[in-house]
């Protein structure tokens, strides 16, 4: 259920990012991310493909989604390390953790065949697709301790509310 609501909401912050889903640009930035993803699970990315995932993941855009970013670290490492259900949990994150990269890889291809440069296209990935490990040693060692879900509020309220403002239609 965690993993489905995550995937919708993905959905819902690219459209607010101007990618249209009944748009053939956006399915094709979304079909295109999920076989770069799928030849990379198999080690089979063609020369571009490859050149597009390294240049995505040296952008630091992958793997900077919500279970690892917003669950207390000492905590994450508890549930995936000493849990019984460790081997489960370790195949529910790698899970979240793709489709993550899907809606993140999908917005970066996006924009970059809007003309985006790669730095202007990983920008907008942060900004409406969140890094939860971006934050401060305060906010990392303190408000996420007492505050469940910090990071996804702190940088999804504003961006919410912006939204709603300059464009109240969405």
């Amino acid at each position: 259920a965690f993993h489905s609501r995550n995937a919708i909401s993905n959905f819902w912050q690219n459209y607010l990012s101007g990618m249209n889903p009944f748009d053939s640009k956006t399915f094709g930035a979304y079909s295109k991310a999920a076989s770069i993803l799928s030849r990379k699970l198999q080690g089979k990315l063609s020369g571009e493909e490859k050149k597009l995932w390294d240049e995505f993941v040296s952008l630091n855009l992958a793997r900077t989604g919500q279970f690892y970013g917003d669950i207390e670290q000492s905590l994450g490492e508890r549930i995936t390390t000493k849990n019984p259900l460790a081997k489960f949990m370790r195949g529910t994150s790698k899970f979240g953790d793709e489709i993550e990269n899907h809606a993140k890889l999908a917005h970066f291809l996006f924009k970059k065949e809007k003309g985006f440069t790669s730095e202007s296209a990983a920008q907008s990935v942060r900004k409406y697709l969140f890094d939860y490990t971006d934050l401060t040693d305060f906010e990392r060692h303190v408000m996420k301790r007492i505050f469940p879900f910090y990071t996804w509020t702190r940088k999804n309220l504003p961006l919410q509310l912006s939204i709603l403002i300059q464009e109240p239609g969405k």
